[in-house]
């Protein structure tokens, strides 16, 4: 670990680099409402990203947290986190043809949680979110969205719903699950 924000492509408003709450090793990104992005200009239809992330309040309405967009930064699918503590994958903009599809686990605040979402935007491709390695939604949408390039961010909140992440990786090429860290 660096200790700063150099692994990722841009680091968003109010996002900081930080040692108070950390998950795993000596730092973790705190994450504000403004996105930071793991990678821009993706350039393959299939993606898993990965991080691990600690919530240290349940949000009063649904919160963004992780967020595939593409080029046009027309966000298309965003891993939210609702009131409940369960999580939500949903098309934002319509364009990949599926319906919400909400967690059956309950995230407890304070808790870290290895969070990994896969998506192919070929027709037919596969929308799936892992939970601590565990599957937990794993379905299909029907369009084919499928641009140029894409990125991925994380989000978080302004304060005192800020998000803290670690472990932020991107694979491409692959719907399979990057994996947890081991301890």
């Amino acid at each position: 670990e660096t200790g700063d924000a150099r692994d990722l492509a841009f680091l968003g408003a109010g996002a900081s680099v930080q040692a108070s709450t950390v998950i795993r090793g000596g730092w973790s990104l705190k994450q504000a409402a403004a996105g930071s992005f793991y990678r821009l200009n993706l350039s393959t239809t299939q993606s898993v990203a990965r991080a691990y992330a600690t919530f240290p309040v349940l949000p009063g309405s649904l919160q963004g947290v992780m967020v595939e967009r593409n080029q046009a930064s027309t966000n298309r699918l965003r891993l939210g986190l609702l009131p409940s503590g369960k999580l939500r994958l949903e098309d934002l903009s319509g364009t990949l043809g599926f319906s919400q599809l909400d967690s059956a686990a309950v995230l407890t605040a304070g808790s870290p949680y290895c969070l990994e979402v896969a998506l192919d935007t070929a027709a037919g491709g596969i929308v799936r979110l892992w939970i601590n390695g565990r599957l937990e939604i794993d379905s299909t949408h029907s369009t084919d969205p499928t641009s140029a390039t894409r990125d991925w961010f994380v989000n978080g909140a302004a304060t005192p719903n800020e998000v803290f992440f670690d472990d932020l990786r991107l694979d491409i090429g692959t719907v399979s699950p990057i994996g947890m860290v081991p301890a």
